[in-house]
């Protein structure tokens, strides 16, 4: 009878021992499998965010690093450009160029630092709110107005070009003095280029000062050069330069003067 239950005992000891050591063989490798895929997805992850990083990098301009390395990026703020940006100027013909550093020494076609205050508003591609463009005069043939600065004064041009192609200032004035403007409208004084901004208003528009507002002027016969003032941060207004009569006028307000002949 012992026999029989000591037999009893190694047979259960000796099954038991079998199921145990497939068991363990069994769970070991795939515990280090787990592992194993757990540092292989840990790999994989950082990997992933150093790709991710870069292209972000990329995106925002500046060079990626290596994978955990620090990337420096420009100390940028919203809406403005970076250091070492340079401000877009105007695509202008050589004509146009040549005629205003001939017959204005000492001025020059804003750019850079000069594009400020209210001349930076509008940040539309190819918009300058110191120049506009159209057939002023009715000819057929594109003019332009522009405000030309110097390091004392500026000047407020009408350049016509002509049928070989040539510009040349048939209206020049500069903004009037607080003698000139009169006792009561010194607000309407323009003591920086920047505070006039210029629009065209094309042949066939109707223009008004403010909405509401009746000039009496009808649909332009010509392209016209709307005169937008801003002397002060609390005070605006609009003003219309037209051909009419065979020559250039100021209608509704007048802020400048117009000089003699295309003297600068």
């Amino acid at each position: 009878m012992k026999r029989q239950v000591i037999f009893g005992i190694v047979i259960v000891a000796v099954i038991f021992a079998v199921i145990l050591g497939l068991s363990l063989r069994r769970f070991a490798p795939r515990y280090r499998h787990e592992n194993s895929s757990s540092g292989l997805a840990s790999i994989t992850k950082t990997a992933t965010q150093d790709t991710s990083d870069a292209r972000i990098d990329s995106a925002t301009g500046s060079a990626a690093g290596p994978p955990n390395s620090t990337v420096l990026l420009p100390d940028r703020r919203a809406g403005e450009m970076p250091n070492n940006s340079v401000t877009p100027e105007p695509s202008l013909p050589e004509a146009l160029r040549a005629s205003v550093n001939a017959s204005f020494p000492g001025y020059r076609i804003p750019h850079g630092k000069d594009i400020a205050d209210g001349w930076a508003i509008d940040k539309s591609p190819g918009v300058f709110s110191f120049l506009c463009r159209g057939d002023f005069n009715g000819d057929g043939s594109e003019d332009a107005a522009i405000i030309l600065i110097s390091e004392q004064s500026w000047r407020f041009v009408i350049f016509e070009k002509d049928l070989q192609g040539e510009y040349r200032p048939a209206f020049v004035a500069r903004p009037k003095n607080k003698e000139e403007i009169g006792k009561y409208e010194e607000k309407q004084i323009l003591s920086q280029p920047q505070q006039l901004l210029l629009r065209t208003v094309k042949k066939g528009e109707t223009w008004a000062p403010e909405a509401g507002d009746d000039p009496n002027l009808g649909p332009m016969k010509t392209d016209a050069i709307e005169l937008i003032a801003k002397p002060l941060p609390n005070a605006h207004f609009a003003s219309l330069i037209m051909f009419k009569e065979g020559k250039y006028q100021q209608v509704y307000l007048d802020p400048l003067a117009e000089l003699p002949g295309t003297a600068p």
